[in-house]
């Protein structure tokens, strides 16, 4: 990954910190359309877009767009993270279908989180 890529991501996460989402979101694009497609997708850059992948889509939820964060997380998990990544896109999806009136698929999206990881399913349940 080169060195604009990285400060890019860097750039993206501090953003959303701030909660100045609608920058997280173009950061993360830009940094997503610099990254390889899936099919010639290396092993290095698998974490990276799937990790920018669940930050974006927990930055789209912030701004009301639940669809494309669906979306967003299916992306990520398309390239099959384990463990506390693969439950963090889970719970921004949850998160997402909940708020789109989807309250069971939403539960099933966090069941899978705590499955994928106990530990975020710990922080899902003191945070509901």
């Amino acid at each position: 990954m080169r060195l604009d890529q990285v400060q890019t991501f860097i750039e993206a996460m501090q953003a959303s910190e701030r909660g100045e989402y609608r920058e997280a979101l173009e950061l993360y694009e830009r940094f997503l359309s610099w990254m390889p497609t899936a099919e010639e997708n290396a092993a290095e850059s698998a974490q990276a877009i799937w990790s920018a992948n669940f930050n974006m889509a927990m930055v789209l939820n912030k701004l009301g767009q639940f669809q494309r964060a669906v979306t967003t997380v299916q992306h990520g998990l398309a390239l099959a993270p384990a463990g506390s990544d693969r439950a963090r896109g889970l719970a921004a999806q949850g998160e997402a279908l909940c708020a789109m009136g989807r309250p069971q698929q939403g539960m099933d999206s966090f069941l899978g989180a705590r499955e994928a990881d106990p530990l975020v399913g710990r922080q899902i349940g003191r945070a509901s």
